[in-house]
C-alpha cells in the first residue's frame, strides 16, 4: 500500500514503480487524491466516494482546485496549491477500508508513504519468521495522540489479515461516514487509523527497538541496544536517495537482515572525525547552558583556559562527554552544550561545532551480530 498526492505524484512515484517491479511484491496497489495512470499502473483516487459531507467541508477545497485543474491540463506540481497536508489525512480510512474490501485474503498489508523506503524483503521474511497474520497486529513506529498509541504514517505501518479483518470486517461491517466527524476533528490520518483500530479491539505493538524508522540516513540516532537490530523503513527521502537505497539494498546477500549496523556502516562511517565545525550531529540528550557548564569546570585544571581565564566551551563540553561513559557525542550551539548517548551523523549548521567519541564509537563496531 503505497500513498502520495497529487502534486508531488509524478516527482516521486517513477522511482517506486521501477523499484517494486525488481523486488518481490506482487501485490501493490498505489492510493492518492487523484486518479492517475503511471508507467502502466492505475493510481487510486481514494477521496472520489467520500461522503457529501466531507467533499462540502471547507478541507476538501484543495481537493476539488485539484481536480478541476487537472482536467484543464494544469501541472500540479507547478501550481502550488495548499492545503494538500490537510486533505492528506482523509485518506487514511478509505484506503485501509479499501484494501480489506479488494484484498481480503492477504497475510500482511504494509503501508509507507512516497517519501519513505521500505526494505519490502527482510520486512516480510521476518513478519512471517515471528508473527501469525492471523492474530490482530499493528505495528510500526508508535506516537500517541489523545491518549492512543498509533503508528507513525512516514515510518510504515503494518497491519495483520488479522487486524484488518478485526476492524473492518466483522458481522457489523464498517461504514466510513461513521468517523466523519473524527476524520475532521483528529490531526492526522494515522492517528485516526489508531483510535479507530483501538475502539475496534486492535492495539498498537509495543515496538521497543525502533525498527521502523522516521528519518533519512543521516539522522537516524543508532543506540547501542539496537546496533544489531534490524531495521525496514526510513522516511524523509529524496527520488534520489530512494534510489540509492534501492542499488545498495540489491547488492546485499539475499535473505540477510538489513541492520543498524549495516546502515552505519554503509552511510555514516567514513564521515565520522574527532570533530567537525558548521556541523550539527544532533547531540541533543543532554543539553546543558554555557553558564551551567562553566560554573562546573571553573576550577577544573584540565580544561583549557580562553584569555580571560575562563574554560572554553568546546573543550568543557567534549570533556563532560568524556566524564560520562555512555555518552558517544557532543555538540556545541551558540548558547549549549549537547551530549548524547546516540549516534548520529547528522549535517551542516552554521556556528555548529560537533564532535564524535571515536574510541567508544570503534568499540560498539567491533560488536559481533548475530544475525
Amino acid at each position: 500500500m503505497l500513498k502520495t498526492g497529487a502534486q508531488v505524484l509524478w516527482n516521486r512515484l517513477p522511482i517506486h514503480i521501477t523499484r517494486l517491479s525488481q523486488i518481490d511484491a506482487p501485490n501493490q496497489v498505489i492510493y492518492s487524491d487523484l486518479e492517475e495512470t503511471i508507467q502502466g499502473h492505475h493510481v487510486i483516487d481514494i477521496l472520489a466516494n467520500v461522503s457529501q459531507k466531507l467533499k462540502k467541508h471547507e478541507h476538501f477545497k484543495t481537493y476539488h482546485e485539484q481536480q478541476k485543474l487537472h482536467k484543464e491540463g494544469v501541472s500540479l506540481a507547478a501550481a502550488k496549491i495548499e492545503g494538500g497536508w490537510t486533505l492528506d489525512k482523509y485518506k487514511w480510512l478509505p484506503m485501509f477500508e479499501h484494501a480489506y474490501k479488494n484484498y481480503p485474503d492477504m497475510k500482511w498489508y504494509i503501508f509507507y508513504e512516497a517519501d519513505s523506503f521500505t526494505f519490502w524483503n527482510a520486512l516480510n521474511r521476518w513478519l512471517n519468521a515471528n508473527f501469525d497474520s492471523e492474530e490482530a497486529w499493528y505495528m510500526g513506529s508508535r506516537n500517541m495522540y489523545g491518549g492512543t498509541y498509533f503508528g507513525h504514517g512516514g515510518s510504515g505501518v503494518v497491519v495483520s489479515h488479522g487486524a484488518m479483518k478485526k476492524t473492518f470486517g466483522g458481522p457489523e461491517g464498517f461504514n466510513l461516514d461513521d468517523y466523519d466527524d473524527e476524520a475532521i476533528s483528529n490531526c492526522c490520518g494515522d492517528a485516526l487509523l489508531g483510535v479507530v483500530m483501538e475502539k475496534k479491539g486492535v492495539k498498537m505493538w509495543d515496538e521497543r527497538h525502533a525498527r521502523f524508522q522516521g528519518e533519512q540516513t543521516w539522522g537516524i540516532r543508532h543506540r547501542p541496544q539496537e546496533w544489531c537490530e534490524p531495521i525496514f523503513t526510513l522516511h524523509h527521502l529524496l527520488p534520489k536517495e530512494v534510489s540509492m537505497l534501492h542499488e545498495w539494498e540489491m547488492g546485499l546477500i539475499p535473505k540477510k537482515p538489513i541492520l543498524y549496523r549495516d546502515l552505519y556502516e554503509k552511510f555514516v562511517s567514513a564521515e565520522i572525525t574527532d570533530l567537525k565545525s558548521n556541523w550539527n550531529n544532533l547531540a541533543d540528550g543532554l543539553n546543558i547552558e554555557f553558564k551551567a557548564l562553566l560554573e562546573e569546570f571553573e576550577g577544573d585544571a584540565e580544561v583549557p583556559k580562553d584569555s580571560k581565564g575562563n574554560p572554553k566551551v568546546k573543550d568543557a563540553c567534549r570533556i563532560k562527554c568524556e566524564k560520562l561513559k555512555e555518552c558517544l557525542t557532543w555538540r556545541v550551539t551558540d548558547k549549549e552544550c549537547g551530549l548524547a548517548t546516540t549516534l548520529s551523523l547528522g549535517q551542516k549548521e552554521k556556528g555548529v561545532t560537533s564532535g564524535w567519541m571515536r574510541e567508544r564509537i570503534e568499540r560498539l563496531r567491533a560488536t559481533k551480530c548475530k544475525a
